[in-house]
């Protein structure tokens, strides 16, 4: 089992992944909607990738037998 802090810092972490998920996508909307598509497909790529690490994180702390807690994502 790993420490009560490091669990605390992971899902911090967690939490910190999805909101740049979440901004990846405004602005991957943004751009698609002010004629810009190739860009918004590239944010929207970022924001995938982010997504990715947030399971990865998820994953581990799962492995370790830690619960995972999700907060709210704020608002980009």
């Amino acid at each position: 089992m790993i420490s009560k802090k490091l669990v605390e810092e992971v899902n911090k972490q967690i939490n910190k992944e999805l909101y740049s998920m979440y901004l990846y996508r405004s602005m991957s909307h943004w751009l698609q909607n002010n004629n810009f598509p190739g860009m918004g497909k590239w944010m929207s790529i970022q924001g995938k990738e982010e997504n990715e690490h947030a399971e990865k994180f998820e994953a581990y702390l799962n492995d370790v037998g830690a619960a995972v807690v999700l907060e709210a994502i704020e608002k980009p």
